[in-house]
C-alpha cells in the first residue's frame, strides 16, 4: 500500500520568557501514526480528497549527484506566520524509503492530516522535497518552532545508513537555507530554556538538542550516525554554493 502513494540575533536566556507563538506540538507526533499500517490508511485516506486529482508537485529540476527537486509549496499551507531563522533542525521519521518521491508524498500526506508540517525533507535517493518556505512557522519541534525551520531526511530508524545521495540532498537545502535565509552551514549550538531552547550560536542542530534543551528529552533524532556527518555535509554545501553541482 505504501509504494502506491505517489507523489547573530540569539533568543534571550531570561528568567520566565514567555514564548507566545511557541505551540507545544512536535512533528514527531505522527510517528505512532506512520508505524501503524491501519493508522497510516485512515491518516491518508483524510486528505486523499483535498489533494488528490490537482496535486502534483512540481518537478524544478534534477541535480547531478543528488535526485530531483519537488515543489509541494502552491499545495501546502504552513502552521503560521512568518519567523526569524535562527538555525535548522536535522529530523528523521520513522519512514522505510520507498521509490520515487512516494516516501515524500506519505510525509506530507500524514502531516498535513495532522495539522502539521515540516519546511523540507530528503530522500535515499537523493530527492529533495520543499513542503513550506523556511521563514513560515511548521510545528515541527517543540520547544523551537517559533525561530527554527526543519528538514526530515526519510529513515525508519537512527541506525539506518546514510546513502552519498541523500548526505548531497542534505547539503543542497544547506546551501538554500544559507543563500536565502542566511543559516550558517556549521553546526550550531543550543542552550537549555523553560519550555524551548535557546540559541548560542546559529547554524544546524538535532531535533535530539531542541527537545534536551527545552526539558522535554523525547528525541534521540537524526542520530549519531548523522552527527558524524554533519561537517562533511557543510562541506558540501560549500561546494555546490560554489559549482552548483556535486
Amino acid at each position: 500500500m505504501l509504494d502506491s502513494v505517489a507523489d547573530r540575533l540569539l533568543i534571550p536566556r531570561k528568567p520566565g520568557l514567555d514564548l507566545m507563538n511557541e505551540p507545544d506540538l512536535d512533528i514527531h507526533a505522527i510517528d505512532e501514526i506512520l508505524s501503524d499500517q491501519a493508522k497510516l490508511a485512515t491518516a491518508l485516506n483524510s486528505v486523499q480528497g483535498g489533494a488528490s486529482k490537482q496535486f502534483r508537485p512540481i518537478k524544478q529540476n534534477t541535480i547531478k549527484g543528488m535526485g530531483s527537486v519537488w515543489d509541494y509549496r502552491r499545495f501546502t499551507q504552513a502552521n503560521g506566520g512568518r519567523i526569524k531563522v535562527m538555525g535548522l533542525v536535522e529530523h528523521i521519521p520513522v519512514i522505510r524509503q520507498m521509490v520515487g518521491r512516494a516516501d515524500l508524498d506519505v510525509l506530507w500526506r500524514v502531516l498535513r492530516s495532522q495539522g502539521l508540517m515540516v519546511h523540507n525533507a530528503t530522500d535515499g535517493e537523493g530527492n529533495v522535497a520543499l513542503f513550506v518556505p523556511m521563514n513560515l512557522l511548521c510545528y515541527h519541534a517543540r520547544g523551537g518552532n517559533s525561530f527554527l525551520c526543519g528538514t526530515e531526511h526519510m529513515h525508519a530508524t537512527i541506525l539506518d545508513k546514510w546513502s552519498d545521495k541523500q548526505l548531497n540532498a542534505a547539503a543542497f537545502i544547506s546551501y538554500r537555507a544559507n543563500e536565502h535565509h542566511d543559516v550558517p552551514r556549521r553546526r550550531g549550538a543550543l542552550g537549555p530554556g523553560a519550555g524551548f531552547c535557546t540559541v548560542r550560536k546559529r547554524g544546524h542542530v538535532t531535533h535530539e538538542g531542541v527537545s534536551r534543551n527545552a526539558g522535554f528529552n523525547d528525541r534521540s533524532d537524526p542520530g549519531t550516525k548523522y552527527e558524524a556527518l554533519m561537517g562533511e555535509v557543510a562541506d558540501r554545501a560549500l561546494f555546490f554554493g560554489k559549482h552548483h553541482r556535486f
